[in-house]
């Protein structure tokens, strides 16, 4: 058999190799995206100075946990997500990224990935005083990233609203607490004055509403109840842009379950408020912030 014969074997073993090595790196890329990192746009003030408007960061998915992807590859379609493992608990002052639950707020909010600091941890009492934040009466130091903008619309108009977990008329923005962190294992008492507070929670936990009020009696599942145990640990959270920024102290609680991931470096950063023409893109280049790591 002569050599010619061989030629077509060897064109279909090259073309299969680079299918099967693109298909490699696509499936690659897909485990690295959906379980180990993601990349986020900063939009919002309320990070600054830490991150600010124009930030693109990398978030490391597995810094708490690994689990399956929640959406369809490169789409926006959610598919079921479980844990694989469970790795380290968050601490304080670890910068991250997570959502909120149609069960514990608005719809509005829970569209969008949020990024904020956390300041207390499962079963910590918070308080804020002014510019100072009490961690069970103590203390702690603010960081650096910090900021307080006296001058802030935002913080003259929520000055007077009713925040989580509308306990008292007299809390502003720079007035909170003090409230202690649900964690696991927590028993509740339930009375009708507090069944607004916890109900959000239950019905997280739960995966349904089953929680009926009637006069008085308050029900779970058809059963009245006067008490309940908390199922997993939550955490507070709060922006660095203290006076601009819509955190725990509006919308509650984040379960550990809902964080995504460890805010872990900026990898391109652009100045969002200068123009986009062809010249404009260079001067609109943060170059001292590209590579930034985030504490």
């Amino acid at each position: 058999m002569s050599a010619q014969a061989y030629k077509p074997a060897v064109k279909k073993k090259s073309k299969l190799k680079i299918f099967l090595f693109a298909l490699i790196f696509f499936l690659t890329l897909i485990i690295i995206k959906g379980i180990f990192l993601g990349a986020y746009h900063i939009t919002s003030s309320s990070m600054r100075n830490a991150l600010i408007e124009g930030d693109f960061v990398l978030v490391k998915k597995s810094s708490y946990q690994i689990r399956t992807p929640d959406k369809f590859p490169f789409t926006p379609f959610k598919i079921p997500s479980f844990r694989i493992l469970k790795r380290h608990k968050p601490e304080r002052n670890d910068v991250v990224v997570f959502k909120m639950n149609e069960f514990l707020v608005d719809t509005s909010l829970t569209e969008y990935d949020l990024v904020k600091r956390i300041i207390a941890l499962p079963g910590e009492t918070v308080q804020l005083k002014d510019r100072s934040v009490f961690i069970n009466d103590e203390e702690i130091n603010n960081p650096s990233s910090v900021t307080f903008n006296l001058n802030s619309p935002f913080f003259y108009n929520k000055a007077e609203q009713k925040f989580y977990p509308f306990k008292d008329k007299t809390w502003k923005i720079n007035f909170y607490g003090p409230v202690k962190v649900p964690q696991r294992g927590d028993t509740i008492q339930i009375n009708p004055k507090n069944i607004s507070i916890w109900q959000p929670i239950i019905n997280y936990e739960s995966g349904g509403k089953f929680i009926n009020v009637e006069g008085t009696v308050i029900t779970y599942k058809g059963r009245p109840i006067t008490e309940y145990i908390i199922q997993k640990d939550y955490y507070f959270v709060l922006g660095d842009n203290r006076f601009e920024s819509v955190d725990s102290r509006f919308f509650g609680f984040v379960p550990e379950d809902e964080i995504i991931g460890k805010v872990w470096m900026i990898y391109w950063s652009i100045n969002p408020a200068i123009e986009t023409g062809f010249w404009d893109f260079f001067n609109a280049l943060r170059f001292d912030r590209i590579t930034k790591s985030i504490y």
